[in-house]
């Protein structure tokens, strides 16, 4: 089950884990040349949150359709080609309304065999089998038939807004603690 942290919700726990609070009431300290510990946490906190969005496990990140978000599909030789959304943070599932099933985008060096074959005509992926490639920010899909391909479904891995969480409580597990960092 997925749940929504805030900003404030998220930094005590982390926090916590890191062995940071409770604070100690019996002394006290103060520091004028110091880090500005509260932007080095809010950076610590994005950081790992993005790391989790790009390879945690999809069923426990929020995955949302974006394929109203597409704006402009480039056709050539049956080969549909766009822009991911700005928010798109990784892709998990694309379709084209002529397509019988969807296909689950990768980059061309996670299977570069796979990738090879589709520059051929004769061996790329269709409808019963496409195949959707990632370069950077744009998706390459193979094949359509279609003189104006539509974009049936475009489901991915997106960012929240700015200071909102969303994941599965055990992810909490991850975030590095005190004991694991310095012993």
């Amino acid at each position: 089950m997925l749940t929504h942290y805030s900003y404030q919700e998220l930094s005590e726990i982390w926090l916590l884990k890191k062995g940071h609070i409770p604070l100690r009431t019996d002394t006290s300290l103060s520091r004028v040349d110091g880090y500005n510990l509260a932007d080095l946490l809010q950076l610590e906190i994005n950081q790992w949150y993005l790391s989790l969005l790009d390879s945690a496990p999809l069923d426990m990140l929020p995955v949302v359709s974006v394929a109203t978000d597409v704006k402009n599909l480039t056709v050539s030789d049956g080969i549909v080609t766009f822009d991911l959304p700005a928010r798109c943070r990784r892709p998990v599932a694309v379709k084209l309304a002529d397509w019988r099933v969807a296909a689950t985008p990768f980059s061309a060096s996670d299977n570069p065999r796979l990738a090879n074959l589709q520059q051929s005509v004769y061996t790329r992926g269709g409808a019963c089998h496409p195949v959707a490639i990632i370069e950077g920010r744009k998706l390459i899909l193979y094949s359509t038939s279609a003189a104006a391909p539509v974009l049936e479904q475009l489901d991915a891995v997106v960012e929240p807004a700015e200071g909102d969480y969303v994941l599965d409580p055990s992810l909490l597990s991850t975030i590095p603690d005190f004991i694991n960092q310095n012993f």
